[in-house]
């Protein structure tokens, strides 16, 4: 913890302490391998640190990996997908599960989700960092699980939110201090690995589809519920959607429904929670056009598919209504965007014509 490898190294020493037992934690249900690939993932002296961490992963029993520490919830092999080393990653995964898939059942930190899960999560945090923090919550603590004797519910997470805001406001200062050139090429370094890393967690998960989120800081959520597949989607991370898919995602998944619009009689309009549903709601242009024009005829299942009277297409127009209304400064980019996608709406079978509890696509866009 204090940093001194080269006596760590000693200790290692079969030769000198045979005896040495790696398997001891601390009161922290800290063990040696998480305190090492947490100085790993700190990045100091990691030429010299990734030797040890084999060496204490190598002596280290299997079960000890499956642990989590009693104050943060944190896992060794959370941090190690953290550190971004594909390496590491491939090296715990064989001595966990070895040429077994991660089962379904198997969760990581206090949030308890799928590694395949977090390294989504991880992804978009390194490439969106304040926008993921204020979507969702940065790190990986639900401040219901936050081990602090002593405090109420509503306590815990007044603390979370504030420990929240002090980090990314450290995120803001030491990003405005690397020079731009040196962040650029950083950012796409970091890229790469984590989509490798993400790669790996899609390719050694049993199904991909096994693991469901629920979170209450989801904008979206109010408790519908969230696979990789629909969580990809929110990020409009097409590449991460196919790959998904290619591993038996269903995108005919529906979690639930939610609630958006107020309806003309003052009702609430509840739409299913799936995935056309969670690119019109994210704006994940890209994932709309991947799921209307590679997917054609999936999404012409529901082209006519009425849901509360409504249609998608009516949907999505209003959508781009109720965005002019919100942002008028936006209203040719919004009328760009509808040129774009009507047509891809109209070729997987949607028509201007059909009848809605809104009127029909068709008396929309003519504004009456």
């Amino acid at each position: 913890m204090q940093g001194y490898f080269d006596i760590v190294e000693l200790y290692l020493d079969k030769s000198k302490y045979p005896s040495l037992n790696l398997n001891i934690p601390n009161t922290n249900n800290c063990y040696p391998i998480h305190e090492i690939v947490t100085q790993y993932l700190r990045g100091n002296d990691q030429e010299k640190i990734k030797p040890l961490v084999l060496q204490i992963l190598e002596r280290t029993d299997k079960k000890v990996l499956f642990t989590r520490t009693n104050r943060q919830k944190i896992s060794p092999l959370q941090t190690v997908i953290q550190s971004l080393d594909l390496d590491l990653n491939k090296r715990f995964l064989d001595k966990m599960f070895g040429t077994e898939k991660i089962p379904n059942d198997f969760i990581i930190s206090a949030d308890e989700i799928s590694p395949l899960y977090f390294a989504l999560m991880t992804k978009y945090l390194f490439n969106n960092p304040f926008e993921h923090a204020e979507k969702l919550n940065i790190g990986n603590i639900n401040y219901k699980n936050l081990f602090e004797p002593g405090l109420t519910e509503s306590e815990k997470e007044k603390f979370h939110d504030s420990d929240i805001s002090c980090v990314m406001e450290f995120f803001k200062n030491l990003e405005n201090e690397i020079p731009k050139e040196i962040r650029d090429k950083r950012k796409e370094e970091t890229k790469k690995e984590i989509n490798e890393i993400v790669d790996l967690y899609i390719e050694r998960t049993s199904s991909v589809d096994g693991f469901i989120s629920y979170s209450m800081r989801e904008p979206i959520a109010n408790n519908q519920g969230c696979t990789a597949l629909l969580y990809a989607c929110e990020w409009d991370d097409v590449e991460t959607c196919e790959l998904l898919a290619s591993a038996g995602a269903n995108l005919r998944q529906q979690i639930g429904k939610t609630t958006e619009l107020p309806l003309p009689n003052g009702n609430m309009l509840f739409l299913p929670n799936n995935f056309i549903h969670r690119a019109i709601y994210f704006k994940a242009w890209n994932c709309l056009e991947w799921f209307l024009k590679d997917n054609k005829n999936l999404a012409a299942e529901y082209m006519h598919k009425k849901e509360e009277n409504m249609t998608w297409l009516v949907y999505f127009l209003l959508m781009q209504q109720n965005e002019i209304m919100q942002n008028p400064q936006k209203c040719l980019d919004t009328q760009n965007n509808i040129n774009r996608f009507l047509p891809l709406f109209l070729e997987a079978g949607a028509s201007l014509k059909e009848d809605t509890i809104f009127g029909s696509a068709e008396r929309i866009l003519s504004g009456r």
